[in-house]
């Protein structure tokens, strides 16, 4: 044995043997908690899209919204549905059976990757009501500022679709006071990134407006 030992064949097996036990217990680790971060990212999802539906609905109900997103899985249970005849996942806020507003994930493409973002429209899809990105590769503090509310929020009533075809928004500095309907504030050293967003919102609504247009024929 101490002859074994003492080749050069025993550190091999020997980090192999040790590699192949913290592999085992990783993976023991990993099935255990699968679920859990399973679980955790849905309630993540669904708040964002009671976040995002909550206007509307606390408007058609006249609850108060932070009710609304107080007890997430009451709201989506009660008054959010799935929507289906779209090229996109979608859902559609309910009241009194009655459809007030849709919620679309839609993706685009950064300066370093892909990005994806939930957006809840009027049920003409003409009218903006709210916007998130929730997925994004942006740089720290640069591009990655377009979730922040307060370029988000900038969206918030803007037009999507004006005579059936996709508002077009230019952009101005990040600073500029005063700003026409048809403007975006962007984010300061992230033009590329300002304008993929608008970019992918400008392809996206058009792609499920023509949706909608088909599904009505």
């Amino acid at each position: 044995m101490s002859d074994f030992k003492e080749s050069s064949v025993y550190p091999v097996i020997f980090m192999m043997l040790i590699s192949v036990v913290f592999v085992g217990v990783l993976a023991v680790f990993f099935r255990s908690s699968e679920q859990k971060i399973k679980d955790h990212q849905t309630r993540e999802y669904e708040t964002m899209v009671v976040n995002l539906l909550s206007g509307s609905i606390a408007e058609a109900t006249g609850l108060d919204p932070k009710d609304l997103t107080k007890d997430v899985s009451t709201t989506m249970e009660t008054y959010v549905d799935s929507l289906s005849g779209y090229s996109r996942p979608a859902y559609q806020a309910m009241v009194e059976a009655k459809p007030i507003a849709y919620l679309f994930d839609i993706k685009g493409k950064g300066l370093w990757g892909s990005m994806a973002a939930l957006v809840a429209v009027d049920t003409e899809l003409k009218t903006i009501l709210d916007f998130a990105i929730y997925n994004q590769m942006e740089t720290p503090g640069l591009g990655s500022r377009i979730t922040e509310e307060g370029f988000r929020k900038q969206f918030s009533g803007k037009t999507a679709i004006e005579d059936s075809q996709p508002k077009q928004f230019t952009l101005v500095p990040e600073g500029q006071a005063e700003i026409s309907p048809d403007q975006i504030r962007q984010i300061t050293g992230a033009t590329i990134t300002s304008n993929s967003v608008l970019k992918m919102l400008s392809d996206e609504l058009a792609l499920l407006y023509n949706d909608k247009v088909k599904t009505n024929e």
